[in-house]
């Protein structure tokens, strides 16, 4: 090959090689794509108008927090969060939820978390597991949500046919409140 030839070629390479280096951008990390997922999350939840683009670009940086490995309780809290506030994802907010429970198998909220997402997909008996670990692991805890999940859990029981048991659940329920509680039978019409 000729040196003219040569030189046109170089010449064209390192063109490619500078036009590639200024157009790619350098991989992020977790942590980052974590701490970008935090601020759109949170210019989210402070506004009263709901801005579909914040809560995507929380969504698509939490995500990418995960997949880089990052593993922080509030990535998973928050991206279930984005999904239900953004656009009511209970099978993404549900699937989030797994991997969080892997991860905090001892987390009632998310338990909590995650059989509402059941109940709304109606998938009730996994709704009525899910509540029912909430209940036994926050046990000790003075939280609204175990007290919704007792709630809860009774209605799942009564869906299922335990009404037995769904009568206890609510029974229970209604002591840790100060506010007459909807019977089942009412309660239980938004899921027919």
């Amino acid at each position: 090959m000729p040196k003219n030839k040569l030189k046109i070629l170089a010449s064209i390479l390192i063109v490619i090689a500078v036009v590639f280096i200024y157009n790619s951008t350098p991989p992020l990390s977790g942590q980052t794509y974590f701490e970008r997922g935090e601020k759109s999350f949170k210019i989210g939840i402070s506004t009263d108008v709901v801005d579909d683009s914040i809560f995507e670009d929380a969504i698509d940086n939490y995500e990418k927090a995960i997949d880089k490995g990052i593993t922080k309780r509030a990535v998973f809290s928050n991206l279930v969060t984005s999904y239900l506030f953004f656009n009511r994802d209970d099978r993404n907010a549900k699937r989030t939820l797994n991997k969080a429970i892997e991860i905090y198998p001892n987390d009632a909220e998310f338990y909590f978390d995650r059989g509402n997402c059941e109940k709304e997909l109606k998938n009730y008996k996994k709704a009525f597991l899910d509540y029912d670990k909430c209940v036994k692991l926050g046990e000790t805890k003075n939280e609204d949500y175990i007290k919704d999940a007792i709630y809860r859990r009774g209605a799942m029981r009564y869906l299922l046919g335990d009404f037995a048991n769904a009568a206890k659940d609510l029974k229970l329920a209604q002591s840790k409140t100060d506010h007459e509680l909807r019977t089942y039978d009412d309660y239980c019409q938004l899921f027919k």
